[in-house]
């Protein structure tokens, strides 16, 4: 637990229940991005979505690596192979996760000790994601990819529109329309998908360095 997310829990013992995120970046001297991320990461549902995304992400960077070296040494057919395979893979584990995370969400939030509404929200939110899983899954781990075939600009430049189209999905669904907190989590993932087209089009194209194959 970091020292913020301490703290946090130290002034809302005292404060009670009518403390406003304000007044604890007022009190303890933070800024207001900093209690933000303390209070994401107490959120039950936080680590399984992180843990989502990062068992992707370590496979995108595992396979990088083996791509790269294939690359090198002038191996493109065997490149290819690799990221089609790592892709593929991907895909599959973000299949197989999200439909383990959507089934075993209250459980998950049960052993957490979270109970009653907000173990109703937690689920909710988590299930969302579960569904999204493939997708958005797929997005950072394609991350990897890009650097490796020179779109440098463009992956700093797609990350930077999915932050906005959340945030713009976000006031949209939660500011405007007033759903759930469950379409916190469907702004988030309506967002990569949108980027994550993009993405894939020059691998699809065969524009890239890399570009998708039948496996053998």
């Amino acid at each position: 637990m970091s020292d913020a997310a301490l703290w946090l829990l130290y002034v809302i013992r005292l404060g009670g229940d009518n403390l406003t995120q304000a007044a604890i970046c007022a009190d303890r001297h933070y800024p207001p991005q900093t209690i933000n991320s303390a209070l994401k990461r107490l959120e039950p549902r936080h680590p399984f979505v992180v843990i989502n995304f990062a068992v992707s992400d370590l496979i995108g960077v595992g396979s990088s690596v083996v791509t790269s070296l294939l690359l090198g040494r002038g191996e493109r057919r065997q490149a290819n192979n690799a990221f089609t395979c790592s892709v593929l893979l991907i895909v599959g584990l973000g299949i197989a996760l999200g439909a383990a995370l959507f089934a075993t969400a209250p459980t998950i939030m049960s052993l957490m000790g979270a109970t009653g509404e907000l173990a109703e929200l937690a689920v909710s939110y988590l299930r969302v994601y579960a569904l999204w899983s493939p997708p958005t899954t797929l997005f950072y781990a394609m991350d990897n990819y890009m650097r490796i075939s020179g779109y440098l600009k463009a992956n700093m430049a797609l990350c930077v529109l999915m932050s906005a189209l959340a945030l713009v999905f976000e006031v949209l669904f939660l500011g405007v329309l007033g759903w759930g907190i469950w379409a916190a989590g469907l702004a988030c993932s309506l967002a990569i998908l949108f980027c994550l087209v993009p993405e894939l089009v020059p691998f699809v194209m065969r524009r890239a360095t890399l570009a998708f194959c039948r496996p053998p």
